[in-house]
């Protein structure tokens, strides 16, 4: 195996040589033009393959950025659909502070027309009522006194006369 020298020990290695060399010379340089063309096929296969690793890489980058990109955009819609809807359950709770204003400013309101009546008729109506009813107990006095005067008054006519 030492004769061939170290420049044909990867083929010694292989099994290529034989303890006793019954091979030759064009064997040896067969095998070697068959090895350099592997070598060169091999070579390109591995081109390829970088360039198919290299394709890869930056498909699979792109699918991942296109992924991100998507999941962002779905979360800006989520995010700008959750501002929306608390935008919207606000002005919900305005319109129902709204309507509680409302209804207390017209039960305000409602007392007030109760008291602006009180005022305006009911208080005026009463007042009349106890002035009449002054004037009427006015004049029924009057007019006992009137009868009680003329009464008396009758009775000692009465009197003289006979």
């Amino acid at each position: 195996m030492f004769a061939f020298g170290l420049a044909f020990q990867p083929y010694i290695s292989q099994g290529i040589f034989e303890d006793n060399n019954n091979f030759g010379d064009s064997t040896i340089l067969n095998h070697v033009e068959h090895n350099q063309t592997q070598s060169a096929f091999a070579s390109g296969t591995v081109r390829v393959f970088v360039r198919f690793e290299a394709h890869l890489s930056a498909s699979l980058c792109q699918e991942d950025c296109c992924f991100q990109k998507a999941e962002a955009e779905l979360a800006y819609e989520l995010q700008g659909a959750k501002e929306k809807q608390k935008i919207r359950s606000e002005e919900i709770e305005i319109d129902v502070v709204e309507r509680k204003k409302q209804i207390d400013i017209e039960e305000k309101e409602i007392v007030r027309k109760e008291k602006e009546l009180i005022a305006s008729v009911r208080l005026p109506a009463e007042a009349e009522a106890y002035r009449m009813q002054t004037v009427a107990e006015g004049s029924r006095s009057v007019f006992r006194k009137e009868n009680k005067f003329e009464s008396s008054y009758c009775g000692s006519e009465k009197l003289i006369r006979h």
